[in-house]
């Protein structure tokens, strides 16, 4: 698999899919956490969604939230439905109900976000990671899957990603790089399980390409031609570092760890 497989192709928006998601939440199903909506609720809960989305027939967003009647809507219920409206928004303007995931039917190639990465070795020695990825269209999203990628695979992989050679600006240095870049994957119901979609093929798109050499960028201390210095002021490698990406873009894990530890 060195090159991107030519029938792996996604022509959504990564962006305008997160933008309709928080419209959402911040325009409709905000004011529906801690309720379990039924009846004239419900109805209603479909009717706001449907005046937010656009040029989708309430019956048709109806059905695709009726399974939250008596459901008690938390934060991270109400996040997830959002997510799952927005990222099926082609299949609910052609007046197809989306319901939550329950099998890979189809083959169907959808962003993913890697999200965590964990060094492992596989059942032959092998050295490589284990990454996590969030889905983020499609009819399986926003699920996360699970694959172990051997760490030649994963210099593959950000090549693709947008990473260079040793020879040109930004070389791929170490397997967490790959956090926080987005990928396509295809997913395929020959490689999914009852419980997770699966896929083989995975590749990228020039869309996707520009979302991660921004980050590769801040990496290498650059954004675009100018200098972008380290938030802290550190010298050394962002996969050295301890802090997470909810407090620096360049950083190749989540959380801020204790520098002690």
């Amino acid at each position: 698999m060195n090159d991107t497989p030519p029938e792996l192709r996604y022509t959504g928006s990564v962006s305008r899919v997160l933008k309709l998601r928080d419209q959402l939440l911040t325009g409709v199903f905000a004011r529906y956490v801690g309720y379990r909506p039924q009846g004239e609720s419900l109805a209603g809960l479909a009717l706001q969604i449907s005046r937010v989305i656009p040029r989708v027939r309430y019956e048709v967003v109806y059905e695709s939230v009726r399974h939250l009647a008596g459901m008690l809507l938390t934060r991270s219920v109400v996040f997830s439905e959002a997510w799952r409206l927005a990222g099926n928004l082609p299949q609910l303007q052609q007046g197809n109900p989306v319901l939550p995931w329950t099998a890979q039917r189809v083959r169907e190639a959808v962003p993913v976000q890697v999200m965590h990465c964990e060094l492992s070795q596989s059942r032959r020695g092998s050295w490589g990671g284990d990454f996590r990825m969030r889905i983020m269209a499609g009819t399986s999203c926003p699920m996360t899957i699970s694959r172990w990628w051997s760490q030649g695979f994963c210099g593959l992989l950000a090549r693709r990603a947008g990473y260079t050679s040793l020879r040109h600006g930004y070389p791929f240095a170490h397997i967490s790089e790959l956090v926080n870049m987005r990928l396509l994957a295809q997913l395929d119901p020959e490689h999914s399980r009852d419980d997770a979609p699966g896929f083989r093929e995975i590749g990228c798109t020039g869309a996707l390409q520009k979302w991660n050499k921004r980050i590769i960028q801040f990496r290498f201390r650059k954004q675009g031609k100018e200098h972008w210095p380290c938030p802290r002021g550190y010298e050394h490698y962002c996969h050295e570092c301890h802090v997470g990406y909810l407090d620096c873009p360049a950083a190749t894990h989540r959380d801020t760890r204790d520098q002690n530890t």
